[in-house]
């Protein structure tokens, strides 16, 4: 089974937020990374999910060549766009593929493989 990484974004500072606890996983291989952000109290320059995935973005190019699906939950006037985004700036970084070519793959992954899944709101 394929680990997933789960940037998480919130409006409360980090020591109000609960996350699951480490020990709480009963197959670590299978648990999910929570790797989370605050809008509110930035950590080294990340602040929005978008920052996140940027920041990992080396985790991001092998779990999506792994087989791994993207899911989006949230905002669809800021915050989506802007993951959206984010994800096709990183496949032109792993592959050079040009602007245009970047949006026809994230629309061939969101709509004939999907694997890019979003739930969002407006």
């Amino acid at each position: 089974m394929l680990s997933a990484t789960f940037p998480r974004s919130g409006p409360r500072p980090p020591r109000q937020r609960r996350w699951p606890s480490k020990n709480s996983c009963k197959i670590p291989e299978r648990c999910p990374q929570v790797r989370p952000v605050f809008s509110t109290a930035p950590d080294d320059g990340r602040k929005y999910v978008q920052h996140r995935l940027w920041a990992d973005r080396a985790d991001v190019v092998e779990l999506v060549k792994q087989g791994a699906t993207v899911y989006v939950c949230g905002d669809g006037k800021h915050m989506a766009p802007e993951v959206r985004d984010t994800c096709a700036l990183i496949y032109r970084e792993a592959t050079g593929a040009s602007a245009a070519d970047a949006d026809a793959w994230m629309d061939e992954v969101e709509r004939t493989h999907g694997r890019y899944v979003a739930d969002i709101f407006t």
